[in-house]
């Protein structure tokens, strides 16, 4: 499962990364995640330029950090205090495609994160989705969710579609929920962004772990 989380954080994040790096972002996004059984963690991502770095403390299962490099397309992760790690390629995770959203609003209003927000619901075959939006958020913010979608390989168009005509309306997501049987299976819920400089050591893999490639079978090595 701790895996599985990583991966799945890794795929909602690298894109959102790409849109900031684009638009001169610098500084740290913190959104509040919770997976299943897993309790409500923070995922602290720090961006400047191409590079970030992200870390989480999941409780009992401990903590983990990642970075990534966009002009490299890798993704460096550990967990605890273990002295190795692996390295991905980010085009080689493939997401699995879902059903194309029809979200209507439910007429449900919420303040989140200090944005007043609205809710939208998608029912599936498999599982159910509620988005929460706001129209508040600055223009490069607002555009992230798109370019998570967008920039990840293998996505529904039709997906694709519909979160743009969101983006181009000027509503951003401040809270995903996909529900499995009418409960919450993964949550993401936005918390804050802090324009700040950032030292480029933050961004480098640390040198004493050694990072072992996730592609099977291939024995390759960074770092």
């Amino acid at each position: 499962p701790l895996r599985l989380l990583l991966v799945l954080v890794s795929i909602l994040a690298f894109p959102f990364l790409e849109v900031h790096a684009q638009s001169g972002f610098e500084g740290t996004l913190t959104w509040s995640m919770a997976m299943l059984d897993v309790n409500k963690f923070d995922v602290i991502i720090n961006v400047k330029g191409d590079k970030s770095e992200i870390e989480m403390n999941m409780g009992t299962l401990g903590s983990s950090k990642m970075w990534s490099d966009r002009s490299t397309r890798k993704i460096y992760m550990t967990m605890n205090t273990m002295k190795n790690g692996m390295v991905m390629d980010m085009d080689d995770l493939k997401p699995s495609k879902s059903d194309p959203l029809d979200l209507k609003p439910t007429g449900k209003k919420e303040t989140i994160a200090g944005y007043a927000a609205e809710e939208y619901f998608n029912k599936g075959s498999k599982s159910d989705i509620t988005l929460w939006v706001t129209p508040d958020l600055p223009k490069d913010v607002q555009y992230s969710f798109f370019n998570w979608m967008a920039s990840s390989p293998g996505q529904d168009p039709n997906q694709i579609k519909m979160l743009k005509e969101f983006t181009d309306r000027g509503l951003a997501p401040v809270r995903m929920v996909i529900l499995i049987d009418g409960k919450p299976s993964m949550t993401m819920e936005f918390v804050k962004f802090e324009r700040k400089s950032l030292a480029d050591a933050l961004f480098i893999p640390p040198s004493d772990i050694k990072f072992d490639s996730d592609q099977a079978g291939s024995g390759a090595s960074a770092h």
